[in-house]
């Protein structure tokens, strides 16, 4: 991880040197690997880590994960956030908007009972470098029909595997944010962390999803954008995320505005208010989509450790 945080000038010099973004019409074009690239496999992280770290160009890093569902149904998102979306997203919150040097890691969400890379991690980065690690992603796109998604691993990952120096140098907490429109299985077994992670991951036993959430929210604040439209993220699966995060969960019925959902979730958990947060977004349908998106959402509150309204009884109702 390295480098300055990125500005929409440097955006739009990576976009003109890249024209192939823009001029893509499958996501093939734009996520070209064939298989799990090495430098993606959380296997083969270096020191078993992915670390964000202060230095003198983000002397006040804040450590950021953003979480792609892949699968079948979700695969268009990605690639439509880095056709369109990714410029708008630095636009909103470039130049100290959010009060912090902002670290981005991105990582791509499978299902660990049918994928071949059901986790995928990129490195923490502050500039345009994080654009050609997100393009190296293998979009698998596919999932298994067995009523969920894979994204209780993420949280495996950002409590064992990630060093942030936000967390450990100013009791700061990460932001996680993830993006898909099924829920999570309600437990992973040593076979499907050890798949993931290799064998010398040190686990013992399987874990309940509520589990691996109570791990993560140590040093995160965990939310998750449900993508509603086309029939996605039924009334089930909501109640599901409701009872695992509370109201730190939005509602979202149009993908295209994932980056201004993404902005103002960081926006508003670094204090802005969400009207004013929402009235930054320049784009009239957009501003009207994310306001109806934020209805009951909340933040986390200064060094809070559990999650407000969400149970820790365990998901029985899956």
């Amino acid at each position: 991880m390295g480098g300055s945080p990125t500005t929409s000038a440097q955006v739009s010099s990576y976009y003109n040197t890249h024209k192939d973004i823009k001029k893509a019409t499958s996501v093939r074009e734009v996520f070209k690997s064939s298989g799990l690239n090495e430098l993606m496999d959380p296997s083969k992280l270096k020191n078993g880590f992915r670390d964000s770290s202060d230095s003198v160009e983000s002397p006040n890093s804040r450590a950021i994960a953003i979480g792609f569902d892949e699968t079948g149904s979700m695969g268009h998102i990605p690639f439509t956030f880095v056709q369109d979306g990714f410029p708008r997203f630095i636009n909103m919150i470039q130049g100290g908007a959010l009060g912090y040097d902002p670290h981005i890691l991105f990582a791509a969400i499978g299902d660990v009972k049918s994928d071949d890379s059901p986790l995928q991690v990129s490195q923490f980065e502050a500039d345009n470098r994080m654009l050609d690690q997100l393009r190296l992603f293998y979009i698998e796109g596919n999932g298994g029909g067995n009523d969920g998604e894979s994204y209780q691993i993420p949280w495996y990952f950002l409590a064992k595997h990630t060093k942030i120096a936000c967390f450990n140098k100013r009791a700061q907490k990460g932001i996680y944010i993830s993006i898909g429109d099924d829920k999570p299985h309600p437990e992973t077994t040593v076979y499907q962390f050890k798949k993931i992670f290799g064998d010398k991951e040190s686990v013992e036993r399987a874990y309940k999803t509520t589990e691996l959430r109570d791990m993560a929210l140590e040093k995160w604040n965990l939310f998750h954008v449900l993508i509603s439209e086309r029939g996605y993220g039924s009334y089930h699966v909501e109640e599901t995320w409701k009872r695992l995060l509370g109201n730190h969960i939005v509602i979202l019925d149009d993908h295209r505005y994932v980056a201004e959902v993404l902005a103002t979730i960081l926006k508003m958990q670094n204090g802005v208010e969400r009207n004013e947060a929402i009235d930054m977004i320049e784009d009239t349908d957009a501003k009207k989509v994310v306001r109806s998106a934020f209805k009951n959402f909340e933040i986390y509150e200064d060094g809070a450790t559990g999650i407000g309204e969400a149970t820790k009884e365990g998901l029985e109702f899956i």
